[in-house]
């Protein structure tokens, strides 16, 4: 999961200018960057980007729902 988070940063936000590529890339090369199951809610999924954000991106909530 954490290479999918990483693939759409670097392939759809910091092209856009959300987000500083080279601030980025830095927390996904010394392991600031973290994706895991949350302790307490196994259906959340925790991820931590710290990156320099651009323009109002601060935050983002994802709702995944299984439908089938």
């Amino acid at each position: 999961m954490r290479a999918s988070i990483i693939a759409r940063t670097t392939g759809f936000w910091v092209p856009k200018g959300v987000i500083d590529g080279i601030a980025f890339d830095a927390a996904a090369l010394d392991g600031t960057l973290t994706v895991e199951v949350n302790a307490s809610d196994p259906t959340q999924l925790d991820i931590f980007i710290p990156a320099k954000v651009f323009k109002i991106l601060a935050k983002i909530g994802v709702y995944l729902a299984k439908v089938g």
